[in-house]
C-alpha cells in the first residue's frame, strides 16, 4: 500500500539515518516517541515510518498549519502530487476508509471522541490484520 507509493527522494541526516536504521527496535514494543527541536526533521521521519510500518496512518495535528504541513512534506519530500496515488483525507469520518488521515484540532476533542477514535482505530486494526 503505502510502501510502494513514496519514497524519499533526498539523503538523510545523519542522526534521521542512525534513528532509522534501528527502526524495527524502535517499535518492537509498539510504542514510540520522537522528541526533537523544530526544524528537524520530525515529520519527514513520521512520514517514513509511516511508509515503513505500511498500514492506515492517522495523523492526529494540534494545528491546521501543522496538518498541512504533513501533506507539504509528502509532496516536497517523498512523491510529486500529480503522480501520488494515495486517497489522503481531512475528515474523520473516512477513518476506516483511507490510508492516510490528516486531522487538526485533536486537542479539543472531547474525551469520548478520543475514546470512541481509539476504539475505532483498535476495530479497524484488528480487521486488516
Amino acid at each position: 500500500m503505502l510502501k510502494e507509493a513514496f519514497q524519499f527522494i533526498y539523503p538523510w541526516r545523519t542522526y534521521q539515518e542512525r534513528f532509522l536504521k534501528d527502526f524495527q527496535d524502535h517499535i518492537a514494543d509498539d510504542h514510540l516517541h520522537v522528541v526533537a527541536p523544530p526544524g528537524s526533521g520530525k515529520t519527514v521521519l513520521g512520514l517514513e515510518m509511516m511508509r515503513r510500518v505500511d498500514k492506515c496512518t492517522l495523523v492526529l495535528a494540534p494545528t491546521i498549519t501543522i496538518r498541512n504541513q504533513w501533506e507539504e512534506r509528502m509532496f516536497e519530500c517523498f512523491i510529486e502530487q500529480e503522480k501520488c496515488t494515495i486517497p489522503l483525507s481531512r475528515n474523520i469520518k473516512n477513518l476506516h476508509t483511507l490510508p492516510l488521515q490528516l486531522i487538526n484540532h485533536y486537542t479539543h476533542l472531547p474525551k469520548m471522541k478520543w475514546k470512541a477514535i481509539w476504539n475505532a482505530c483498535l476495530t479497524f486494526s484488528r480487521k486488516r490484520e
